[in-house]
């Protein structure tokens, strides 16, 4: 499965590749300005004048290469991959469709058919830009964030590695949980669907027989099944973002409570308190 989900890609790399190093260089930009914070702030600390006019100067080039090379690119990550995704996709999966046996097909209304094709071909390439995002954000934050957190003490290192292993964890489950309701109410808003094309379709006969408000009835009952599902989804969505955000906070907390203790009497500088919390609010956001 994981692999017939990433096919475009295979069957487009340079496209997904250029899409891959512009959300890696937006990552990159939140990061390098933690960095020059932490060295400018040092600078000044130390008030080496020298130093401080260098960090100045290359943050300056820092600027002018991060917006040089968005002009450059600009015609390029999801704009393009948007529509190839959607390329690769049809010129696979609609040829296979078209092959089907007509009585598997006729199982399904068209409505339910066009709805089922057109939202997982937009579904799906969605998926693919937000995968591919989260890996540039991932392997960016992560490794400056373990760098910070290394050059402070070798344990915050590995405290931050379980903890990191913890959320995944959590929020595997809780997106699985979330998965069940989700295709519940899928399933009900492709009977809603059905129901209202029937309405459309069927207008003349609903009104002479005088069941418009029957048929209305069975909308109401629907869209009331969605606001259930939508319900029972909601803690395990609101787990989803907002657990692994409050284990970040905790630590971040400890970190300001046991490093900010060290800056105090003197055994670490403030700019290396500031560029680990700083990469590590990069992280919870």
């Amino acid at each position: 499965k994981l692999q017939r989900f990433f096919s475009p890609i295979k069957k487009s790399p340079l496209v997904h590749l250029r899409g891959f190093v512009i959300y890696l260089d937006w990552w990159l930009n939140a990061v390098i300005h933690v960095f020059f914070l932490q060295k400018i702030t040092y600078a000044l600390e130390t008030r080496d004048l020298k130093l401080f006019q260098m960090m100045l100067f290359f943050y300056g080039l820092f600027f002018v290469y991060f917006y040089t090379f968005e002009f450059i690119f600009r015609k390029y990550g999801w704009t393009e991959v948007m529509n190839q995704v959607m390329r690769d996709i049809q010129a696979d999966y609609i040829k296979k469709y078209v092959k089907l046996d007509n009585n598997y097909t006729e199982k399904y209304w068209v409505g339910k058919s066009i709805s089922i094709i057109d939202r997982w071909i937009e579904k799906c390439w969605e998926l693919i830009a937000i995968t591919t995002e989260w890996w540039a954000y991932f392997l960016v934050s992560l490794c400056f964030t373990l760098y910070m957190l290394g050059s402070a003490n070798g344990w915050y290192v590995w405290i931050f590695i379980l903890l990191f292993v913890l959320m995944i964890l959590i929020s595997t489950y809780l997106n699985n949980l979330c998965l069940q309701y989700r295709k519940l109410r899928n399933e009900s808003k492709n009977l809603f669907t059905k129901q209202l094309v029937k309405i459309l379709m069927s207008k003349n006969e609903i009104f002479q027989s005088n069941k418009v408000e029957n048929e209305i009835h069975i909308l109401d009952e629907y869209l009331q099944k969605n606001t259930q599902y939508n319900k029972k989804m909601w803690w395990p969505i609101y787990g989803l973002f907002w657990i692994p955000s409050a284990i970040i906070g905790g630590f971040l907390l400890s970190i300001f409570y046991f490093l900010g203790n060290k800056v105090l009497d003197g055994s670490m500088s403030l700019s290396q308190l500031i560029g680990i919390t700083g990469s590590i609010i990069i992280i919870q956001k």
